[in-house]
């Protein structure tokens, strides 16, 4: 019994629960610890119809739309901006170019359909599975943020409160709303491959579990 409550602990420590990444609406990353930084400064004008931009590691593609660079009236930084151009029922997907997972991503977000207000949707996965979907209600220019890691890719969505409304549920993410989101100046850090000691805790763990399993009872 001995043998197997300490195999237990030790693949707990191995792999642990994981927890749902968390979101963050204020600038949480140091510059000092980025490991990638994409500000479409260095952006064609107009993308075009399912363009992709690649800056810093970070692939930012636009799903069933339209995008262009040159608007950043919304709240963006510099001369140019990731922006859904006339509104869309796409939606903009970010990931790393070479498919790391993410620990950390944060950007500014916003939408063209005017006003203040801004009602975004999310949805975070990894391997294509859903690991975080849900939607903020905030201002236009704002900032937000995924922490935790556990996924290695952003969907979202975003509008002002003339189409917020339709905003919501899964689908919208995949092209079932009317809006017109709005990026700029998005900053990862990405997670690190896993360090020998762990793997070496999971293999002692699942060789605990064998031999206590094979323990003769008596």
């Amino acid at each position: 019994m001995r043998r197997l409550w300490l195999a237990m602990v030790m693949l707990g420590l191995a792999g642990g629960a994981a927890a749902a990444p968390l979101l963050r609406t204020t600038d949480f990353i140091p510059t000092a610890t980025r490991t990638g930084f994409s500000g479409f400064e260095g952006s064609v004008p107009f993308p075009g119809f399912d363009a992709t931009h690649t800056e810093g590691g970070i692939a930012t593609r636009a799903v069933n739309a339209v995008v262009w660079t040159g608007f950043v009236g919304w709240g963006g930084e510099g001369n140019r901006a990731w922006y859904h151009d006339g509104g869309s029922f796409g939606f903009t997907r970010i990931t790393m170019a070479d498919g790391s997972d993410f620990e950390e991503i944060g950007f500014l977000i916003g939408h063209g359909n005017g006003g203040t207000f801004g009602r975004y949707v999310y949805d975070l996965r990894l391997n294509g599975a859903p690991v975080l979907f849900g939607t903020h209600d905030g201002t236009n220019g704002q900032y937000l943020g995924f922490s935790g890691g556990g996924f290695d890719e952003v969907r979202v969505i975003g509008a002002g409160e003339a189409f917020a409304p339709g905003l919501v549920g899964l689908l919208d993410v995949s092209g079932g709303s009317f809006q017109a989101v709005a990026l700029d100046s998005i900053e990862v850090r990405v997670t690190a491959v896993p360090a020998p000691p762990s793997l070496a805790i999971l293999g002692a763990g699942l060789l605990g579990l064998r031999l206590a399993r094979r323990r003769p009872r008596g």
